[in-house]
Parts: structure tokens; C-alpha cells; sequence
């Protein structure tokens, strides 16, 4: 993967791809493969929306990792039998 500008109309952004992007009448066509865009906009928080009433809910960091619950392992039932252990 390389580096690129990506142009679009009123922005343009760095990104990762595998190849060379291509320019269209609507916007950019970029190569089969990863993408990885990698915004200029400094330290980036965003809304954490918590699905359960007890989960975390407010605006993190990029570099932010919830810490899970502790559940006793003959609590995991079927769902962790596919998980990686």
C-alpha cells in the first residue's frame, strides 16, 4: 500500500491504498484492495452511543478501549465456543 491525495470536491485527504486512484466526473475511483484514510484533523474524539442501558455512552478518544465486563469463564455459554480462547 502507498500513500495518496485523494481530491474531492471541498476536501482532500491522505489515504493508504493499494494503487494509484483514478479521477471520475463524480468523484474518485480507487484500486480493489485496503483503504486506509488518514484524516488531518488532529486529536479526533467521537460519540460512543451505548447499546444497553449500562453501557459507556460519551464522546472518546480515537485511542480509547472500553474495558469489558469480567464474566466468569462457565458463564460464556455457546457464544464463546466460537470465539477465539
Amino acid at each position: 500500500m502507498s500513500e495518496h491525495l485523494l481530491t474531492l470536491p471541498g476536501l482532500t485527504v491522505p489515504a493508504r491504498i493499494a494503487g494509484a486512484p483514478r479521477a471520475t466526473a463524480g468523484g474518485v475511483l480507487l484500486p480493489r484492495g485496503p483503504v486506509a484514510v488518514l484524516h488531518p484533523f488532529g486529536t479526533t474524539r467521537f460519540y460512543r452511543h451505548g447499546w444497553h442501558s449500562w453501557s459507556p455512552v460519551d464522546w472518546v478518544s480515537l485511542a480509547w478501549r472500553p474495558e469489558l465486563p469480567a464474566v466468569p469463564r462457565d458463564r460464556y455459554g455457546t457464544w464463546a465456543m466460537t470465539q477465539d480462547t
